[in-house]
């Protein structure tokens, strides 16, 4: 298992669409914090290969929401 660490800045907008998303609709944002925790989990898989995208980076998506996570494993 690999250890997760989000820059200052990845983790804030996570937290602010979070906030977007309770105010457009009533457990919106539950269902993005899950999307976000299962593209997470999907990262801390040695089953799953993502090749490198842009800089050396690799990158998830966040299902059923415009988003992606950026990632390099070390």
């Amino acid at each position: 298992m690999y250890k997760i660490k989000f820059t200052e800045g990845a983790a804030k907008e996570i937290e602010n669409a979070g906030l977007w998303y309770s105010e457009k609709q009533y457990g919106l944002d539950r269902r993005f914090n899950k999307s976000i925790s299962s593209a997470i989990e999907k990262l801390q898989s040695d089953k799953v290969v993502y090749g490198p995208v842009y800089r050396g980076l690799s990158r998830v998506f966040v299902k059923n929401f415009p988003y992606q996570i950026y990632f390099k494993k070390d």
